[in-house]
């Protein structure tokens, strides 16, 4: 069965790597193991805070499909009965 080597292993070994590169290596796999100590919701992660307030909903239209919303919604319009006549 062969020896699994860790990384550990091939940094403590200064006959595979010199001085200088572990020290780089060491502080780059501190840097990267500080960005995920901390779990849950995080910026940009896309996960939702769970809360007691209302979601906000984009609507992506037009200038003049959103003032026809509008209109539609003053007036109790019924798009689906509207549509249906097409």
């Amino acid at each position: 069965m062969q020896k699994i080597i860790t990384t550990d292993d091939i940094l403590n070994d200064r006959s595979l790597i010199s001085e200088e590169r572990a020290k780089k290596i060491e502080a780059n796999a501190q840097a990267e193991a500080m960005k995920i100590l901390h779990g849950g919701k995080r910026e940009g992660a896309g996960r939702k805070a769970k809360g007691d307030y209302a979601l906000n909903i984009t609507i992506k239209v037009s200038a003049v499909e959103q003032d026809f919303l509008k209109y539609a919604r003053a007036n109790g319009i019924n798009l689906q009965q509207l549509m249906q006549g097409c």
